[in-house]
């Protein structure tokens, strides 16, 4: 394991990996801004897909997919493997490298030409991504199927990576996109609906109108009080509980949201300008 920092890094070139969770990268990214700054040459290790994805944007940045030719510094996937949750992921990356510069929030400026023309039609919708990669942020598939229903008039667009539930929609395009059309489909999105995943992240880099549905982790850690995100949670007296689950896996916290307390989320989201975190405790939705 590596667990240099910038403080005890003589060298003006640091190379870190990160390559768990692309919401995880995305959280990364202002660090790794604010270390540039500071006179400091990033070589980021990470997927070669993302290297792919992110290179055009932050070219301020060296991207690589493996460290055959290089000495990796910081492996941020073994530092934080273990940890649970206790600040906002971004500052927790900052203070694990060092980083004594103002942290802002992710942004991402998303080039118009990543949108082609087959997917033109979904400008304006309403872009659901129904899974998190654990149960914990999975939202009720019977939940998800009644969610097309609320919206008769509103194009309903679903984007992701698991397949295996059929959920009601108007275009299921999970599976479908490059990271790049999936970004794009989210820039021009009215809404974005998403669990804590990757896509909320992307989301809220973004800008776009947000709803995310958290289960456990608690919404500070993880989205910035500038950013316009409308945070779904449980009021259960356990959640959050940042991963230390005393619930034996029923993950109640997830399944607590009703559709219609989601609906009315998605309508407000559409006009908040800062995160706003909703407390909901079956039928009743509180501030």
């Amino acid at each position: 394991m590596f667990v240099n920092t910038i403080s005890n890094h003589q060298s003006s070139t640091i190379t870190i990996k990160r390559s768990h969770g692309l919401g995880n990268l995305v959280l990364l990214l202002p660090v790794l801004e604010a270390m540039v700054k500071e006179s400091i040459t990033i070589n980021i290790v990470t997927r070669q897909v993302w290297c792919d994805l992110f290179r055009p944007m932050f070219s301020q940045f060296n991207w690589h997919s493996d460290t055959a030719h290089l000495a990796l510094d910081i492996d941020l996937d073994a530092i934080t493997e273990d940890q649970y949750p206790s600040e906002h992921r971004s500052d927790e990356f900052a203070r694990i490298l060092g980083c004594n510069q103002p942290i802002l929030s992710p942004t991402l400026h998303v080039p118009s030409h990543w949108l082609p023309k087959k997917y033109a039609h979904t400008a304006g919708a309403i872009v659901f991504a129904p899974e998190g990669g654990h149960r914990s942020r999975q939202w009720p598939a019977e939940k998800c199927d009644l969610l097309k229903r609320c919206y008769p008039n509103d194009r309903l667009v679903l984007v992701g990576t698991q397949t295996e539930t059929e959920i009601a929609c108007d275009d299921d395009l999970r599976t479908q996109l490059s990271l790049s059309e999936l970004l794009a489909v989210l820039a021009h999105a009215k809404v974005v609906l998403s669990m804590d995943s990757g896509i909320l992240h992307l989301a809220a880099a973004i800008g776009v109108p947000t709803v995310a549905i958290f289960g456990g982790i608690n919404p500070v850690y993880r989205v910035r009080k500038n950013q316009k995100v409308v945070v779904v949670q449980s009021a259960l007296d356990c959640c959050p509980c940042n991963k230390k689950e005393t619930c034996d896996d029923r993950f109640d916290c997830i399944s607590t949201p009703s559709v219609e307390q989601i609906v009315h989320c998605i309508e407000i989201a559409q006009t908040v300008r800062h995160r706003t975190i909703y407390r909901v405790r079956e039928s009743v939705l509180t501030v």
